[in-house]
């Protein structure tokens, strides 16, 4: 993943309520995150980590009792911190925090199923990861456009790319991935879509950041790599691709086959 930052996202298990019988929770991800909150904002709210957990535990099972819907997202105290300058708020308010979880340029919450805390909190990590790699790239997407070349343009490029893409796919679960560079990082996004027989087509919203790190690619005229990897019943199929200026280029089978090994 890339080590980039990413502006805009996440908060503690505070809730904000919404028209319905809906709610939306943010979570800190990591010890990590807990620590940098912890020292940011001192609180004996929840005391250390393990009691962090535990009120959050009992905070998603209550709300379960009480039926509805609950949707969790990422808090990130550096993006916060981040938000709050931008949108000249006080980072110690409860108000701020539900402010920042309902950004609408997050990634969208996800609804939470009552899969345990440790499998919880590894999916909202990847959304963060996802979150900042969506954030880099949208920063060198401005950086290598300007007003008389507008980001539309590469955009639209990537856009039209993607969609030819999905257009091919046949029947089956399709992996998608996107892997630019970025200076000494890597920018890399994964996307699952999966088509039926009847052309009913479903992807995730991680095919939104692989369209926009393939509009910086091109913006940047640098390179990409694409690959599909799809699997239909039994069989398993990768298809990979270059960037190369305005084409995207198939790779020849024995590079695909050198880049992606069959598993043992």
């Amino acid at each position: 993943m890339t080590k980039n930052r990413n502006p805009r996202h996440r908060r503690t298990p505070s809730a904000v309520q919404r028209p319905g019988p809906e709610v939306t929770v943010a979570l800190l991800c990591s010890e990590a995150d807990y620590k940098a909150m912890r020292q940011a904002h001192p609180t004996s709210e929840f005391g250390d980590y393990s009691k962090y957990r535990e009120r959050t535990h009992l905070v998603l099972r209550e709300l379960r009792r009480h039926g509805g819907q609950i949707w969790v997202r990422p808090f990130d105290p550096e993006d916060y911190r981040s938000f709050c300058a931008a949108e000249s708020l006080q980072t110690d308010r409860l108000q701020s925090r539900a402010q920042y979880s309902a950004d609408p340029r997050l990634l969208p919450p996800r609804l939470y199923a009552g899969e345990p805390l440790d499998v919880l909190l590894r999916k909202l990590s990847h959304q963060r990861d996802d979150e900042r790699t969506a954030a880099a790239a949208l920063e060198l997407l401005a950086i290598a456009t300007e007003p008389h070349d507008p980001a539309q343009q590469a955009i639209t490029f990537a856009s039209t790319i993607v969609h030819a893409l999905l257009r091919d796919l046949g029947p089956g679960a399709h992996l998608l991935t996107c892997v630019m560079d970025a200076g000494p990082d890597q920018l890399s996004i994964q996307a699952k879509v999966e088509r039926t027989a009847h052309r009913v087509l479903s992807h995730s919203p991680q095919l939104d950041i692989f369209t926009t790190i393939l509009a910086a690619a091109y913006a940047l005229g640098g390179s990409a790599a694409v690959t599909i990897r799809s699997h239909d019943h039994n069989s398993e199929t990768v298809r990979s691709w270059q960037l190369n200026g305005d084409r995207l280029e198939p790779l020849p089978a024995t590079e695909i086959r050198n880049a992606h090994p069959p598993p043992p």
